[in-house]
C-alpha cells in the first residue's frame, strides 16, 4: 500500500469516526432529554426520580467519547486554507482547557481537512511537533508531554529559560546548560 493510500485511509477513518461520534452525541443528548422528562414526571407523581444522575452525566456525555477521548465538534472543512498555528489553537480551545497529545491534535486537524504539505502521517506529525515547539508564545508542553495553550498556564516558564533560575537540590543557583554563569553572577564578579 502506498503512502497516499495510507493517508487516504487515515482521512477516511477520521471523517467516518467524526460522523459516528456526532451521531452518538446526538443520541446521548436525546437520551438525556428523555430521562429528564421521566424524572419530571416522577416529580409530578411525588416519587423518587428514575434517573437521579442524569444531570451529572449530561455534560460528560456531550464532551467525551465512549473511550474517554474528548469529543470535538469539528466540521469537515474547518481548517482548510487556515494557518497551522491558528488551527492548532482552535483545536485546543475546543478541548476546553484539556491539553492534548500531538497525535490527537494531528487527528483533529485531519478531521477538519487541514492541508498538510505531505501525505505521510509521520512526517506531518513531526512537522506539527516542530511548529508547536517553535511557537512557544502560544503553546506550552507540559511535563507529561501534553500540549496546551500558554494562557492556560500563566505561571509556566518557556522551555528556553528553564535551567536559568532553577535551583539545584541544595537550593543553590546552577549554571546554564552552556556552562556559563547567569548574567547576575557575571555582573557581581565585575
Amino acid at each position: 500500500m502506498s503512502n497516499d493510500d495510507v493517508e487516504h485511509l487515515h482521512r477516511s477513518i477520521a471523517h467516518l469516526s467524526a460522523k459516528i461520534d456526532a451521531e452518538e452525541q446526538a443520541f446521548r443528548q436525546s437520551l438525556v432529554k428523555r430521562k429528564t422528562l421521566v424524572n419530571e414526571l416522577c416529580a409530578e407523581a411525588g416519587v423518587d426520580p428514575k434517573y437521579p444522575d442524569v444531570n451529572a452525566d449530561a455534560p460528560a456525555m456531550a464532551t467525551t467519547r465512549s473511550n474517554g477521548a474528548a469529543f470535538l465538534p469539528i466540521k469537515p472543512t474547518e481548517f482548510f486554507g487556515k494557518s497551522l498555528s491558528g488551527s492548532i489553537r482552535r483545536v485546543l480551545e475546543l478541548r476546553s482547557r484539556n491539553p492534548a497529545t500531538v497525535e490527537e491534535i494531528y487527528r483533529a486537524l485531519v478531521q477538519g481537512d487541514y492541508d498538510f504539505e505531505t501525505r505521510n502521517a509521520e512526517t506531518a506529525i513531526q512537522g506539527l511537533t516542530v511548529s508547536i515547539g517553535k511557537n512557544s508564545a502560544l503553546f506550552v508542553k507540559t511535563p507529561s508531554g501534553l500540549i496546551g495553550l500558554k494562557e492556560w498556564y500563566p505561571g509556566a516558564r518557556s522551555g528556553k529559560g528553564r535551567n536559568r533560575d532553577d535551583g539545584d537540590a541544595d537550593g543553590e543557583q546552577g549554571e546554564q546548560a552552556t556552562g556559563e554563569q547567569p548574567a547576575e553572577q557575571q555582573q557581581a564578579q565585575k
